[in-house]
């Protein structure tokens, strides 16, 4: 339920018009008037409430309501949304109001304040109908704690999720796109969810957060706040880890505490250099000239291994179609490759009299395929990774 209040304090000479007006959110159902007066009266004042179309000043609904001899406060007034058709025109109204109907015989005293009230179901259902924004907690920019995760996995029925969420203590998290719109919808979740890259584990974290971080923003009536969803816990997933630790040994704790350290420093070492040695190549600006083949003609293959490259150089027979540039662009000569003896890698079409050549995965390839067209002779040279 939720309630709004109209209230004036008289002044004397009042006539008959609005003494008081506000805006009026739609509802259902049934709703209640309530009317209470503060100091002493023998007046009987009548007055009207009026719902009311703002866009065309309509009244679509009139009640009176009145009090009795020397009454402060009036019995509800319970109305149904419909009711009594003769008095009900419109079901889309905008304000309310209450006008005064004056007695030059049992005037208000000047000086009482009246207070009108309305109870009603609101007929509203979307959540947060004024939009969302980050909670005053949280600003444009939160870090994500163990008390935030702790509080909205309780608030999920999920404390079960907590392992899952561990990685994103201390992580900083961009509240304000976050609470642009409403919540993340929650993706379905089972045991390979321990599993899943990062990325997917922050849907999950944003999706459980977001109650935390962000709130409704506030609008001419109350407004109805976000659900956070019951999630249960599947039925294979994996127990919860419980640490144990003795009151009577803190000491053999923090040596155990100092050991995993240790081994997480260890295996975040092996894996760095599992990294440059899978992913460390040779530096292409520092080689120099191996093996020289010498006189190639026609096709034919050579076996090579560890190369960076090669240097391809026609050393007869140059063909006199050539294109302009500098160096000269040969024409239609033939081509080279590099195979690792099961498939090609690369390929090159010889399209100068001389020029260098690093193909990407000429680490991999253990031969270097030749196709002159015509009467050319090639030169090879091997070209080496470092210094000579």
């Amino acid at each position: 339920m939720a309630t709004t209040t109209l209230v004036h304090t008289f002044t004397g000479g009042e006539t008959y018009a609005p003494l008081a007006s506000g805006v009026l959110p739609a509802f259902s159902g049934s709703f209640t008037f309530n009317m209470s007066r503060t100091g002493s009266t023998s007046a009987v004042p009548l007055f009207d409430i009026h719902f009311v179309r703002g866009s065309t000043s309509t009244v679509c609904f009139n009640q009176g309501i009145n009090f009795v001899f020397g009454q402060s406060v009036i019995s509800p007034v319970v109305r149904n949304v419909g009711d009594v058709p003769a008095q009900w025109t419109c079901t889309d109204w905008t304000l309310w109001s209450v006008a005064y109907r004056p007695s030059s015989t049992q005037p208000e005293t000047v000086g009482n304040t009246v207070t009108w009230s309305l109870t009603y179901t609101p007929a509203i259902t979307t959540p947060c109908e004024y939009g969302t924004r980050p909670a005053a907690s949280a600003g444009s920019v939160s870090v994500i704690t163990d008390a935030i995760i702790s509080a909205a996995l309780v608030a999920f029925g999920a404390p079960w999720m907590a392992y899952l969420l561990a990685p994103f203590v201390g992580m900083a998290i961009n509240s304000g796109q976050l609470c642009g719109h409403g919540p993340p919808s929650f993706p379905a979740i089972g045991p390979a969810a321990l599993l899943a890259p990062i990325q997917d584990k922050l849907d999950w974290l944003e999706a459980v957060v977001w109650y935390q971080l962000c709130e409704c923003i506030p609008g001419a009536h109350p407004t109805t706040p976000y659900v956070p969803p019951v999630v249960p816990r599947p039925p294979d997933w994996p127990p919860d880890l419980s640490y144990s630790c003795d009151p009577a040994d803190i000491c053999a704790t923090l040596k155990l505490i100092l050991k995993r350290l240790d081994e997480l420093s260890s295996s975040q070492n092996v894996a760095i250099d599992a990294r440059t040695t899978v992913y460390e190549l040779p530096d292409p600006y520092t080689h120099h000239s191996g093996n020289v083949h010498s006189g190639l003609t026609g096709s034919g293959t050579l076996t090579i291994a560890g190369l960076l490259g090669v240097r391809l150089e026609i050393t007869d027979g140059l063909p006199g179609r050539q294109l302009e540039g500098n160096p000269p662009y040969i024409w239609d000569i033939g081509w080279a490759s590099v195979s690792d003896g099961g498939a090609m890698l690369q390929e090159k079409r010889l399209t100068r009299s001389s020029q260098e050549w690093f193909p990407a995965e000429m680490g991999l390839a253990t031969l270097f395929g030749y196709y002159l067209k015509g009467a050319e002779t090639l030169r090879v040279t091997e070209l080496v990774a470092g210094s000579a």
